[in-house]
């Protein structure tokens, strides 16, 4: 550790420079400078003289900055506790630079120490934490906040009000179709989006695995307003479906090619991303753990990203959030309508369960990663050159 590059004095410099640093860091006058070296008229007694006083105006500033200082060095996940332990650090090893070179004297002994080989001249000022370890301190960090979305109805209650909606609206059971349930739900793909920009990622992250994320569908959920009627015998839904909730695909790939893991989520990411956006989606948004969470509390509901004081935030409590875990929660039971649009037109749909569906499109997904190359694991552009081509006579095979 060299004391004079922590406090960023350099003893080389000539009294000139040495003054007019003093007086730029305490806002000094020349009157100070004549006053305080009015006793003596070497120069290089003078130089000490303000050496001092510089030392300590140096001190006293960087000591009072420690948590500005820290705040530019630790990653932008850090916690409280690390970044106080931090300034207490800076701060420590500031008071120990100040009491090496604060004197005369004791400028005189460091550089005794420092040919005798005694000084260390290498200490970190603040503990580097490498990108692995940052990686998974964010990713801790949001495990531990959780991925719950609130005012979202149990399991239990969508069924009790099914049963309740059913024994009221249609007690003679005259419209078998209309089960009584609070949403009715669907998941609508545009075939032409699939073909032309639907990739959202396409890149290898820090454990080695391409991950390759595509925008499948779109998840929509219409709750219930009015029981069955002739002219509607499964019942009036009023339109609530919320836009930006997308059916996506994530699938991981090991160095060898070979799948480690494919899921379908739910997601409000739908639009392409600047590469720091991408070192965060594909290293933590992404993971392993962020994954399992959202499928163990959130219904496979992973929520949406958004940049707040230089860092990301994961937001699933937003508008809405609610009624999606609801819709997904009742979408595992009661069937739903799953079908594509082409060419402005309604190609395909049927009927069936979320789970059903997902079966599906993990499997269009696993064709659909094949159209894109592997990436390379630097790429300084962060863009994706090679778009997807349709082939003829595959339309029919896709989601089946």
């Amino acid at each position: 550790m060299n004391p004079y590059t922590v406090l960023f004095i350099n003893k080389k410099d000539e009294l000139k420079i040495v003054k007019e640093t003093w007086m730029f860091a305490t806002k000094s006058t020349e009157e100070d400078y004549q006053e305080l070296t009015s006793s003596v008229q070497e120069d290089n007694e003078k130089k000490e003289i303000i050496l001092d006083k510089l030392i300590e105006a140096q001190y006293q500033n960087f000591y009072d900055n420690a948590s500005k200082f820290v705040k530019g060095e630790l990653p932008n996940d850090a916690s409280l506790a690390q970044r106080e332990q931090a300034i207490k650090e800076r701060r420590d090893l500031l008071k120990e630079c100040y009491d090496m070179i604060c004197t005369r004297e004791k400028r005189e002994e460091y550089e005794k120490m420092k040919e005798s080989g005694a000084v260390e001249e290498n200490k970190k000022i603040v503990p580097i934490i490498s990108k692995e370890e940052s990686i998974q301190k964010q990713i801790e960090n949001f495990l531990n906040q959780g991925m719950k979305t609130r005012n979202a109805f149990l399991e239990e209650e969508l069924k009790r009000l099914q049963n309740v909606n059913k024994s009221h609206m249609d007690s003679k059971n005259q419209f078998p179709k209309f089960s009584g349930a609070l949403f009715n739900w669907g998941v609508m793909m545009n075939y032409e989006h699939l073909t032309n920009g639907a990739c959202l990622l396409n890149e290898v992250n820090e454990k080695g695995e391409q991950v390759f994320v595509s925008s499948l569908g779109n998840f929509q959920f219409e709750r219930l307003i009015q029981g069955p009627t002739m002219e509607n015998p499964e019942g009036k839904y009023g339109k609530e479906n919320f836009e930006g909730i997308n059916v996506i695909g994530v699938t991981k790939s090991n160095s060898n090619g070979e799948v480690v893991r494919n899921d379908i989520l739910v997601s409000r990411v739908n639009t392409a991303m600047s590469q720091e956006e991408k070192d965060f989606f594909k290293n933590v948004y992404f993971s392993d753990e962020l994954i399992e969470q959202a499928i163990e509390q959130n219904e496979g509901f992973m929520g949406n990203v958004v940049k707040k004081n230089r860092h990301f935030e994961i937001q699933c409590n937003e508008f809405g959030d609610g009624d999606v875990i609801s819709a997904l929660r009742l979408a595992n039971n009661e069937k739903g309508d799953f079908y594509c649009i082409s060419q402005n037109q309604l190609w395909k749909k049927d009927k069936c369960t979320f789970e059903v569906m997902k079966e599906r499109l993990k499997k269009f997904q696993l064709n659909y990663k094949k159209a894109f190359p592997i990436p390379a694991k630097i790429n300084s552009q962060g863009e994706i050159v090679q778009k997807p081509q349709e082939e003829k006579g595959e339309k029919d095979s896709w989601a089946k």
